[in-house]
């Protein structure tokens, strides 16, 4: 969350919680595929490099740009406005 909102782009697994939320994979950064069944660490590592080259190659300002526009979603303003929102529709239901 405080990387997305400082703009930051990311590197991170692609696994069923948090990164997913915060990074577009090949937007914002790079969610590395991850399978406990299948990759071996070395496997994971030569994923996880590529990425950071990948990022590297490709310069941080389009991942600055993105990262910001997905932290907007979460600015404490949208917050207020959706938990007021849920309090009134569970009062009034």
């Amino acid at each position: 969350m405080e990387a997305v909102g400082s703009g930051l782009g990311m590197i991170g697994l692609n696994v069923n919680y948090g990164n997913p939320t915060f990074i577009r994979d090949g937007e914002n950064g790079y969610l590395v595929p991850f399978d406990t069944d299948e990759d071996s660490v070395d496997d994971v590592i030569a994923k996880l490099a590529h990425a950071i080259v990948m990022y590297f190659n490709n310069g941080p300002q389009t991942p600055h740009d993105i990262s910001y526009e997905v932290a907007q979603q979460f600015m404490t303003q949208d917050i207020i406005l959706k938990w007021e929102t849920l309090v009134q529709e569970v009062l009034h239901d």
